[in-house]
């Protein structure tokens, strides 16, 4: 559980500094993500298990949602298209 919780605070963190994931981050996920990840590593079960899935969620909906795709992915698909 330890090494999961903290794979999982690390991600969140870690896309929400930098305002990237699949594409940029809204400013509302920016703000959630990383009170999420460190609500993950909190020793308290009832706390850290919903924001894991919380977590988890916030990760399946930017991926599923999609949003504006990234600088880098814009170039090389323009690129490609040449």
């Amino acid at each position: 559980w330890v090494i999961a919780a903290f794979a999982m605070a690390v991600w969140l963190m870690a896309s929400a500094l930098t305002g990237f994931e699949k594409n940029r981050l809204q400013l509302w996920e920016r703000v959630l993500r990383p009170t999420v990840g460190l609500a993950t590593l909190l020793p308290t079960m009832t706390i850290a298990l919903p924001a894991f899935a919380a977590g988890a969620a916030l990760i399946l909906l930017h991926r599923f949602l999609g949003g504006e795709p990234s600088p880098i992915e814009s170039k090389s698909s323009a690129v490609s298209a040449e």
